[in-house]
């Protein structure tokens, strides 16, 4: 998946199902409502969704996180195919925005809807 919209959010790409962030626990069957979601630094903007590339970036996201974080566990999307349909469903849930790879301070925001549109239309 690439995309490089022209609002200015750079290039990326996903050749594997990424990781997300579970409550712990619950990584085998998990619920939309057990997956970590983050408030942006814009008051005005829905949750944000991280997204990882490997489990050892989830991993340390984890780890140097907010406390409120600890024991979150990484979980593997099984294809894109999936990763599509839950990003699918956060939209409606107001979830806005997906960074892939956040931490140590970066964390670039892509809108859900882009990551969608690359997901469904792929470059």
């Amino acid at each position: 998946m690439a995309n490089d919209e022209a609002g200015g959010e750079s290039a990326f790409i996903l050749v594997a199902p990424p990781w997300l962030l579970v409550e712990p626990g619950k990584a085998d069957g998990f619920r939309l409502t057990d997956v970590i979601l983050v408030p942006p630094k814009d008051p005005k903007g829905g949750r944000l969704l991280p997204l990882f590339t490997d489990d050892d970036l989830a991993r340390r996201y984890v780890a140097g996180g907010n406390k409120k974080d600890a024991g979150y566990e990484p979980v593997q999307l099984g294809n894109l195919a999936e990763l599509l349909e839950l990003l699918v469903q956060f939209r409606a849930l107001g979830v806005s925005h997906v960074a892939i790879d956040p931490g140590s301070g970066y964390c670039h925001p892509r809108t859900i809807q882009s990551v969608i549109d690359a997901l469904v239309a792929p470059s």
